[in-house]
Formats: structure tokens, C-alpha cells, sequence
């Protein structure tokens, strides 16, 4: 049996500049003090988990105390959830993502999971509100590891478990941003970029593989 892995953001749900939105207000509350660099890219790790220890360590000289994180984590959801009733457009599926992650787990053949860098509370709303059904497919989140290649080897434990596996023959993960090309590399994964705005980014980071869209014919 074969495993391949979504992202969310950017890969299933067009939600990246609402998520960023969200989540800096979020933490800006919480520490009542300015996010000073939101160019995700120029981060090492980059999970709400990860960002969280990282800004507050930058802005307040210190990390967040536990009851701190939770409020940034409550707060991000309160403010997706609204915000996908006021402002539905901005949360949209990526054309074709669904059809396609039906496809893959209606293959005998293969498992399904889903990696994101989101908490586990946010990526639940950002994909109700694309009505995507991931029922019975596991998720794994920042909230079971900080980083992404942490999260990709927590996604793979929860499929193995799901599907009674020891080992998969191939392992492929699907997402959009460089870093996660560098975390399915460092995991043994293969990659699929898929790249919906034409950025030329991946190619550019050395991904092997991108598509524009799901609707390409598409040969795992």
C-alpha cells in the first residue's frame, strides 16, 4: 500500500491570506505588542506551533507561557469562524481538490492523511468551510509536533495505524510551499508541488515534480 499527504493551506483550501490574517491579529492580542516580520518564507519552521515560540521569543525577549499559547490558538479560531460568515469568499476550495482527494481514497491501493502546520482547532474550521469531508482520513497538526517534518512522520504513524500498516512502498506528500519540499525531503518523501498562482517558486526551490492544477491528468 502506497500513503500520500495534503497540505491544507494552498494545497486543498485557498485560505493562506485569511489564515495569516487571522493568526497575526490573534497573537497580537495575546501579546499586545506588533508582529515584526510575517514573511513566512524567511522562518525555519514554519507551523502556528513553531511561529508562536519563535515571535513571542523575538518581540517579548521570552517564550509564551502555556495559558499564552492557548489564547492565541482560541483566538484564531474565534476570528476564522467569523470571518468565514462574514466573508465566505475567503475561504475557497483549490479548484479540483476535492474531486481529487476522493479519487485517491477510493484507490485500494493507496492511503490518505492530511499534514498541515495549523493547529488542529483552525485547520477544522478552514476545511468546514470549504464543506471538505475528510471522514475517516487522519489529520495531523501542530498541536501533535512544532515542526512540519514532524508533523509529516505524525501523519504517516496515524495512517499506518488506520490502515494496519508496518510500511508504505511509496509515501508522497502534496503541498504548495518550499518548505514543504525541504520537510518531505527530509522525511524520505517524495513531493508533488502544486503551484494554483503560476509563482514558479517550487521549480525554483528544485521541486521535481509541479502541477497548476488538479485537473491535470495526474500518473502516481
Amino acid at each position: 500500500m502506497n500513503l500520500i499527504i495534503f497540505d491544507i493551506d494552498g494545497t486543498l483550501s485557498q485560505t493562506d491570506g485569511i489564515d495569516t490574517q487571522c493568526y497575526v491579529q490573534a497573537i497580537e492580542e495575546v501579546m499586545e505588542e506588533k508582529v515584526l516580520n510575517t514573511d513566512w518564507d524567511s522562518y525555519e519552521n514554519v507551523t502556528d506551533e513553531a511561529l508562536t515560540q519563535l515571535i513571542f521569543k523575538n518581540v517579548l525577549k521570552r517564550l509564551p507561557a502555556t495559558h499564552e499559547v492557548e489564547q492565541v490558538k482560541s483566538r484564531l479560531v474565534e476570528l476564522l469562524n467569523f470571518h468565514s460568515r462574514k466573508d465566505p469568499a475567503a475561504f475557497r476550495e483549490v479548484a479540483g481538490a476535492k474531486l481529487f482527494f476522493r479519487k485517491m481514497m477510493s484507490q485500494h491501493d493507496w492511503a490518505v492523511a492530511i499534514a498541515t502546520g495549523c493547529w488542529h482547532g483552525s485547520a477544522e474550521v478552514k476545511l468546514a468551510a470549504i464543506d471538505f469531508n475528510r471522514a475517516g482520513v487522519p489529520l495531523a497538526t501542530a498541536d501533535l509536533a512544532a515542526t512540519k517534518p514532524g508533523i509529516l512522520a505524525e501523519a504517516e504513524r496515524l495512517a499506518k495505524e488506520a490502515h494496519g500498516q508496518k510500511e508504505f512502498a511509496r509515501r508522497i506528500y502534496v503541498g504548495d510551499r518550499a518548505y514543504d519540499l525541504r520537510s518531505a525531503e527530509s522525511q524520505g518523501m517524495e513531493f508533488l508541488g502544486i503551484d494554483i498562482t503560476g509563482s514558479g517558486k517550487l521549480h525554483q526551490a528544485g521541486a521535481p515534480r509541479v502541477i497548476k492544477s488538479f485537473g491535470q491528468k495526474l500518473n502516481l
